[in-house]
């Protein structure tokens, strides 16, 4: 459901954040007007794509023809919560599909107008070795970092087990970082850390490379993935009075949403009751004939089973006319 904001509750919103919202959050935990402005415009190398029901989100490039592909993997996933102006926006939960439309996991998220931001939490739902797992990662202004693993002391891989890994993603997709602790690859299959960086090419193996681990794979993930883990902490503390400031500066805009969104959804499901009763009483009010074209609408509109109930009560109410057995024949016939 799409909700539009007045310009006047933005304005409220730049005027809070700008003058700080809770006195307990240190004098640094002021985002601008301007603050705002920037983060509800495109930055180079973003684009805006569609989810299933038509609520969007903020997406970056990553390499040459990725915009197409992305934008297709969006349209098959969902986003569970409030959406203002076509953009998510506020606390939900956003449902990501595979080209099969199996879900393939789920984060739990805040959005600004399509843009993530502060933490988010990652549960795969794949099936296979790594089902369950999860990730935490934390976004701000278009910068975002992501970890499965949220200790610092040294690793050592392990077959069947999570494999530790950390991405940093700055505004400029061309220097993006990540490190991934494997138990076995490259040719040798032997334990490695590989480091993947973006690619001219947009080949992702073009910009893969295997770090062996010469014997200590816990000191070579220390050096290199260590820095990034300490990034990652740095980055969520010194934005984490900023997030909360412009959650609660919206707080009045998302819980109107909700209110509006419960509303709509209980004149929604009072109007689906009104339709199944005004159904029901059809069937013990309309003719042989009737109830058979009926029948031939549901089955066209693909609601086999309505069909069915109206052929049902053709046949219990009307056992004797010559529709009846066409009926009977038609629910036998689509019983196998």
């Amino acid at each position: 459901m799409k909700f539009a904001i007045p310009s006047r509750d933005l304005l409220s919103v730049a005027t809070a954040l700008w003058l700080g919202i809770a006195t307990s959050m240190p004098a640094r935990a002021q985002v601008s007007a301007e603050d705002i402005a920037r983060m509800r415009q495109l930055q180079p190398g973003e684009f805006i794509a569609k989810t299933r029901e038509g609520c969007s989100v903020i997406r970056k490039e990553r390499g040459p023809n990725s915009k197409d592909v992305i934008a297709n993997s969006v349209s098959r996933d969902s986003w569970e919560g409030g959406c203002a102006e076509g953009m998510a926006l506020g606390p939900g939960k956003y449902i990501a599909r595979n080209d099969k439309m199996e879900t393939v996991g789920s984060t739990d998220m805040w959005y600004f107008y399509g843009r993530g931001i502060g933490q988010a939490v990652f549960t795969s739902q794949s099936p296979g070795v790594y089902q369950g797992s999860k990730s935490e990662s934390f976004a701000w202004d278009g910068i975002f970092y992501s970890r499965n693993v949220s200790r610092m002391e040294p690793l050592e891989p392990k077959e069947n087990a999570v494999v530790p890994r950390i991405w940093y993603s700055p505004k400029e997709y061309a220097n993006e970082l990540s490190y991934t602790l494997h138990p076995a690859c490259g040719v040798d299959r032997q334990p490695c850390v590989t480091e993947q960086r973006p690619s001219p090419t947009g080949n992702f193996f073009d910009g893969l490379k295997h770090l062996p681990c010469n014997g200590s794979c816990g000191s070579l993930w220390m050096e290199k993935a260590g820095p990034l883990f300490t990034a990652f902490d740095n980055f969520a503390q010194q934005h984490a009075a900023d997030v909360a400031a412009l959650k609660q500066a919206l707080a009045p805009t998302v819980e109107r949403m909700k209110r509006e969104a419960d509303g709509q959804r209980a004149a929604a499901q009072a109007e689906a009751a009104r339709v199944e009763q005004q159904f029901r009483t059809s069937l013990q009010t309309m003719n042989p004939g009737q109830l058979f074209a009926k029948a031939d609408e549901l089955n066209a509109k693909g609601d086999r089973a309505r069909a069915r109930e109206a052929l049902r009560a053709l046949v219990s109410r009307f056992p004797d006319h010559p529709l009846a057995l066409t009926a009977a024949r038609q629910m036998e016939g689509g019983a196998k």
